[in-house]
């Protein structure tokens, strides 16, 4: 296993300057702001057109799946991309190919025609455009900011993505309450737009090391042997599986059906439960950018995922609003500490030349079984298995699976790196 870590390459600014006084790394940070306002909103509405306007509550699963199946393929594409191509051209176009989708949304909107099955087929290219960004996204900050950075870097990025998740519902779901989906959605398309610009506005850094050209094919195997030589990263992606598929899939398809079903709720209900987890997600992330733990980090994250199966399993048994809020607040903190772990730990462990198509990997394994669960909890949902009878199963499924991590020897090593 190849547990070096080689010099890698950065922005000529000081190691111990700020990150704010990183141009580079404010712009991308800016435009990241808007991309991941326009998602956040962008979802909310999906969601809640699909439950409140359609009343087909049993199809959210399918939507959602339509949408992590194309992300889980093209993901490890966009890693090589990403490694091959310039990073903000990736970026740009793929958001502004999504405002293209989002154009056509409203043209539909307008004339009274959106049928399930074509909200389908715009899950489906959302999806296929976000496995494109996201590995350019992920590996751009790396090329920002110092290494002894990453981890602020990162709970900065983390934070900011969190009040966007907070932010975003709640300017949905006031869209909604004073305006209609056409608005929604052509504010989303602006964002989208704002956000596509910005990333062209990062200065392409030259780089002093020539890369050998290499074929797509050739370059995609390459980080794959790489992932494959190292032990702890595949436990890692085996780890992040079993998690979304018996976490966080039920709990992304729970929350609108438990507003809707449970609470009788309406989008502005809903949008409060979501900004109540993005707030618990900028506390941990914020948390977790202030702590300067670096011993054990492995462990931790096993302690956290177990404590977030342990809140799944009180989450089914929401009974009124405010329990809800404190629930996904609790699950929220727990989230926004374990995602700026995770990144960062396999940030600094991957050489700075394969890091797009690793996290790519990564990538796919965080959203492979997403598509799946989705699946599943569609199907259990339309043969009449109650959403709390799900959430209680896979939770105590979670704890178990968790626990034998601990066990293993290749994860544990983690935390000797």
């Amino acid at each position: 296993m190849n547990q070096t870590l080689l010099t890698r390459e950065h922005a000529p600014h000081e190691t111990k300057s700020s990150i704010f006084r990183n141009k580079n790394f404010v712009i991308a940070w800016l435009s990241s702001l808007f991309t991941g306002l326009a998602f956040s909103m962008y979802l909310l509405g999906e969601t809640w057109y699909v439950v409140n306007e359609l009343k087909l509550e049993t199809m959210l699963g399918f939507v959602l799946m339509m949408t992590a199946i194309p992300r889980v393929v093209l993901t490890m594409v966009g890693g090589v991309l990403a490694d091959r191509l310039d990073k903000r051209k990736v970026m740009f176009y793929a958001d502004l190919s999504r405002v293209g989708v989002l154009i056509v949304m409203v043209w539909l909107l307008l004339t009274g025609v959106l049928p399930i099955t074509v909200l389908l087929l715009f899950a489906f290219i959302f999806g296929t455009l976000d496995g494109l960004y996201q590995p350019a996204s992920s590996s751009l900050v790396v090329q920002l900011v110092e290494r002894s950075q990453l981890t602020k870097a990162n709970a900065f990025m983390q934070t900011s993505m969190q009040i966007c998740m907070l932010v975003g519902p709640l300017l949905a779901a006031t869209l909604l309450f004073v305006g209609s989906y056409t608005m929604l959605f052509s504010v989303v398309a602006a964002c989208l737009f704002v956000g596509a610009c910005m990333i062209l506005l990062v200065k392409r850094r030259d780089s002093s090391e020539k890369r050998e050209k290499k074929s797509f094919k050739a370059e995609w195997l390459e980080g794959y042997r790489y992932v494959r030589a190292d032990t702890f990263i595949l436990s890692c992606m085996a780890l992040i599986c079993l998690i979304n598929l018996l976490i966080a899939g039920p709990a992304m398809t729970s929350i609108p059906l438990i507003v809707e079903q449970k609470l009788a709720g309406s989008a502005l209900e809903l949008s409060y439960f979501e900004a109540a987890m993005a707030v618990g997600m900028i506390v941990g992330a914020t948390c977790i950018g202030l702590s300067k733990q670096k011993k054990r980090r492995a462990t931790w994250v096993l302690l956290l995922l177990l404590l977030l199966c342990l809140t799944q399993i009180l989450w089914a048994g929401i009974s009124t609003f405010l329990y809800g809020i404190v629930i996904l607040w609790v699950t929220g903190t727990i989230l926004g500490m374990t995602n700026v772990l995770v990144i960062t730990i396999m940030q600094e462990r991957i050489d700075s030349d394969k890091i797009g198509r690793v996290m790519s990997f990564v990538g796919t394994a965080a959203q492979g079984l997403l598509p799946v669960s989705f699946g599943i909890m569609g199907v259990l949902l339309s043969v009449g298995v109650s959403v709390s009878m799900l959430l209680i199963i896979t939770g105590i499924l979670g704890v178990f699976l968790t626990i034998s991590m601990f066990y293993v020897k290749a994860y544990r090593a983690g935390d000797q790196v």
